[in-house]
């Protein structure tokens, strides 16, 4: 692996992303739509860098659970060296929950985050 140019460290979470059509005016709504994603603007960014050919890495934490696991595979399957980043026993990861409304309006977000990069 060649030396690492840019190191990641910060926000990491899978992102819950609900598609809905409009927000009832009780704040209840049904979803159309469902995607699980990695997210966290830091994970993002040394995700992205890794796409364009930059050699990068990531320090940070994730919960030992199944959507850690799935955002340690997502940017080590572009090149980015997790070897940083810990899974922490009996934690969440951390996720955040989007409100996505097609065609119109500002996304909704709510963040968790159960654990401390």
């Amino acid at each position: 692996m060649n030396a690492i140019e840019v190191i990641g460290l910060g926000a990491m979470n899978t992102d819950h992303i609900y598609g809905v059509e409009r927000i009832l005016g009780d704040g209840e709504t049904t979803a159309v739509e469902f995607r699980l994603s990695p997210g966290g603007s830091a994970a993002n960014t040394i995700y992205a860098l890794a796409k364009l050919g930059i050699s990068t890495g990531f320090i940070g934490a994730v919960g030992d659970d199944g959507e850690g696991e799935m955002l340690v595979k997502d940017l080590e399957s572009v090149g980015v060296d997790g070897s940083q980043i810990k899974a922490k026993k009996e934690a969440k990861t951390a996720r955040c929950y989007v409100s996505a409304i097609s065609g119109e309006g500002e996304p909704s977000m709510c963040c968790l985050a159960p654990i401390a990069c």
